[in-house]
Formats: structure tokens, C-alpha cells, sequence
């Protein structure tokens, strides 16, 4: 007679399970119908709008997966083989696809679209025809407008980076060269845009380093520091002052360079003193475009970049969040100067309070004042997709106001004159424009700054 192990499994048991093996399935159901629990009942009060994030996201995967393994029982380990198949098949046919949009992507050229159009433009000013090193800046120019980082109230900041030519420091602020602030340093802090960032020029042609330099001479050490960013207008530059004002940082003189990004903002957003992207940020929050890992991964690779041209090619342009009339301009044209104005007023009061000068300048754009033959000098002046009607009034509403704000100083028209060559785009300067405005904002600034 045969030994009982032989005889295959029990007539108690059909599934060929043992007892320690139905323990083992029980274990698996149980702690998957743990974890679903965990995972629905923070959610159970607010049905039916139940939203599922992405922790409660990751419980009920594992509890799915908990009780999967439970009705496999002893088939787990065939299971396991054939997932495992399955996703090492997924993943070299994965690496093939990404190597074949790597080859298309060569033959068609890259597709960083106005982006890349900008930094044509720019990189073809005089300024750079004889600099050997022009290549690598421009290398590091694009890699430094990568992703920015959260910075609160002000939405956004650019992140650390180390270059050559390029230094953002961990606080997302660009290097002014031969800045120190010591103690006894007096403090020039500057506020703005890409502009006074330094958008095209190296750490030592933005307009805070050309203010560093002239300011060696003074009687007391000076200090610059450029805390302008990209995309900035006036109300995220106003924030900036009192994030750095509550901080218990001291300031001597405060530099407003702005003006452009208020009135090309409205534009986009029909709301005096908003900030760009106003859409983009408010996905995040909204359940729209959702800034996942997978995506951010995805649209780093070439197959990202290839179904996202292949996506985009000849579809209209996303609709607008509002539309201009051309007979609105005027009115927008007030809000824009009203929000700016109550910026002025807001940073005068501070000045007052906490015992700092201050002086705001809005910025020249290359279209100003020139005739249309002038202007097509100016490399991708003109080029603002229907907004230039709200800029240009925008400009003549502060030009007219200006004389009535002792320390507002409208400096557009200080560049009508100059050679089109100062220019890098329609309102980002090569380092000689950056120097001239420099030298306009020390003429202003002098009663307040250190004696020679």
C-alpha cells in the first residue's frame, strides 16, 4: 500500500492547498482587505465625490496586490514567473522604441519651439561673434531655464546652477560678480525680470554686475544683490521685498526694473498684477494636467518629445483664457497701471516704515518709440502674438503718470536712439544695453548711494 504523501491531495481540500498554505492565502485576503479599508475610509464621508490620492493611491495597490496573491494560492510563484516575463519583454521594447525616436529626433532636428527661436535670435547678436566661449554659454543658458522650484507666495524661483558663465545660487538667486555683503556693507537689492536677471549674458554683463563694478569706488563696501527672476512681474517682485523684509534682512536701497511682463501678463490672464502661467499653476490644484513622476520621466526621453510633436502638429492653439477687444485696451491699459502703482505705493509705505530708499524703473522694450523700419532692425521685435496694442498703451499710461511718482522713472525712452545691436530680442539687452541702463539707474540713484 502506497504512503499517504503519494496519494495527492485530500478530499477536504479540491484546491491542493495545505493548512499551511490556506493560513498563508487567509494572511494575504485579510491584510489586502486591511489595506483597502485604510485606503476608502478616510474617503467614505465624502461619497460621491471621492478623490483618491496618492497615498491612499499606493494602499490600495498593495491591498489589491495582497489579495491577489491570496486567490492564487500555490500559483503564485508561476504567476510571479510570467509577470516578470512580461515586464523584462516590456522593458527591451521599450529600450528599442526610445532608441528609434532617439534616431528619428536626429534626422528631424530638436523641437523646442519659441523657445529655441529666442536663443537663435539672441545668440546671433555682434556682441558674441568674437567671444570663443559664446558656444558653451549658450549650452549653459539653455540648461539653467530648466525646470524652476517652488518658492512660496511667489510661485516660482530658478533652481541652483553651476556653470562657467552661469551661477544661480541654492536660494535661486543669480551671482552678481565681486558682490559681498559684510555687515557693514551697504545694501542694494534689485528686483525684476528676466531682464535684470540677465536673460542671454553672462554672470558679467547683467545690469547688477555693472552696478557692482561702478560702485567699487564708494566710501563704504557695497553690495548688489540681483534677485530678479524669469517671468517675474511687479506684484510677485512686491512679495519678494516683504519675504525679505520679514527674514530680518537689511536693505539701503531697493531697485524696481519692470514694466514689460505687467502689461504682456494682462494679456494672458485678463487680471491686473497676476502672475504668467496662471492656468499651468492652477492645474495643479485643479485635477487638470497632473505633475506626475511618469510624466516629468516621459517628457525627458525622445519618445516623450516625438508623441508630443506628433501630438501637437497642426492642432489650433489652446483657447485663450479671455480675449482683448481692441476697444477694451484702453481700460485694460488702466488696470495695468493701477496694479502697478498700488505696488509703488505699497513698497513706499514699507520704505517708510523700515527706513530704505527706493526708486522703480520701467524697463525699455525695443518697439518703443521706433518707426516700424526701425523696429524690424531689432531682432524678433514686433513679434507679440496680438498683445502689442495693451503693451504699447500700457507704456503711454505710465509715461504720463510717471512725473507724478517722484521715485517712478520711465526709462523706455532712453534706448529709442540707440544702436539696434544693444538689443538681444525685443526687450532682453546685449551687455551694452545692460550697462547703459546701469548708468541710468546710478543717476537717479546717486543722493542715496555712499559718497565716493
Amino acid at each position: 500500500m502506497s504512503d499517504s504523501s503519494e496519494r495527492g491531495p485530500s478530499r477536504g481540500d479540491p484546491s491542493g492547498d495545505t493548512l499551511s498554505e490556506r493560513t498563508v492565502r487567509r494572511a494575504f485576503l485579510g491584510l489586502g482587505a486591511l489595506l483597502l479599508v485604510v485606503a476608502l475610509l478616510p474617503e467614505l464621508g465624502n461619497l460621491p465625490e471621492v478623490q483618491i490620492g496618492r497615498s491612499q493611491g499606493v494602499l490600495l495597490t498593495i491591498s489589491l496586490l495582497a489579495m491577489t496573491a491570496g486567490m492564487l494560492g500555490n500559483k503564485r510563484v508561476a504567476a510571479y514567473r510570467g509577470t516578470a516575463l512580461v515586464v523584462l519583454n516590456t522593458i527591451v521594447a521599450l529600450a528599442f522604441v526610445e532608441v528609434g525616436a532617439t534616431a528619428v529626433e536626429m534626422v528631424l532636428g530638436s523641437d523646442e519651439g519659441p523657445a529655441a527661436v529666442e536663443f537663435e535670435v539672441a545668440r546671433a547678436n555682434p556682441y558674441f561673434a568674437d567671444k570663443p566661449w559664446a558656444d558653451a554659454f549658450w549650452e549653459e543658458e539653455k540648461a539653467s531655464m530648466g525646470p524652476e522650484r517652488y518658492h512660496p507666495y511667489v510661485i516660482w524661483r530658478a533652481a541652483p546652477f553651476r556653470g562657467t558663465h552661469i551661477q544661480i545660487d541654492r536660494d535661486g538667486l543669480r551671482h552678481t560678480p565681486g558682490s559681498a555683503c559684510g555687515e557693514d556693507s551697504y545694501r542694494v537689492v534689485l528686483f525684476g525680470s528676466s531682464a535684470l536677471w540677465g536673460w542671454g549674458v553672462p554672470d558679467d554683463g547683467t545690469i547688477g554686475a555693472f552696478l557692482q563694478s561702478k560702485l567699487l569706488d564708494r566710501s563704504r563696501p557695497v553690495c548688489v544683490q540681483n534677485r530678479a527672476q524669469n517671468g517675474f512681474v511687479s506684484t510677485q517682485d512686491v512679495i519678494e521685498l516683504v519675504r525679505l523684509l520679514q527674514s530680518g534682512d537689511r536693505i539701503d536701497l531697493a531697485v524696481f526694473f519692470n514694466g514689460f511682463n505687467d502689461a504682456s501678463a494682462l494679456f494672458e490672464t485678463g487680471d491686473p498684477g497676476a502672475h504668467y502661467m496662471v492656468d499651468e499653476v492652477s492645474a495643479k490644484f485643479e485635477g487638470g494636467e497632473q505633475s506626475s513622476a511618469v510624466r516629468s520621466a516621459l517628457a525627458g526621453t525622445a519618445t516623450g518629445r516625438l508623441l508630443r510633436r506628433v501630438a501637437t502638429r497642426g492642432a489650433p492653439p489652446a483657447a485663450p483664457r479671455w480675449s482683448l477687444d481692441e476697444e477694451d485696451v484702453p481700460e485694460r491699459s488702466r488696470q495695468a497701471l493701477h496694479a502697478y502703482l498700488t505696488n509703488y505705493e505699497a513698497v513706499r509705505g514699507l520704505a517708510e516704515r523700515e527706513g530704505f530708499a527706493f526708486a522703480f524703473f520701467w524697463q525699455p522694450y525695443a518697439d518703443w518709440g521706433r518707426s516700424a523700419d526701425q523696429a524690424a532692425a531689432v531682432p524678433g521685435a514686433g513679434s507679440f502674438d496680438g498683445r502689442e496694442s495693451l503693451i504699447k498703451a500700457t507704456y503711454e499710461a505710465v509715461r504720463d503718470t510717471a512725473g507724478v511718482y517722484p521715485e517712478l522713472h520711465f526709462l523706455a525712452d532712453s534706448l529709442v536712439q540707440a544702436d539696434p545691436t544693444v538689443w538681444l530680442d525685443y526687450v532682453h539687452l546685449a551687455p551694452a544695453g545692460n550697462e547703459r541702463v546701469a548708468d541710468l539707474i546710478l543717476g537717479v540713484a546717486v543722493d542715496a548711494l555712499p559718497a565716493r
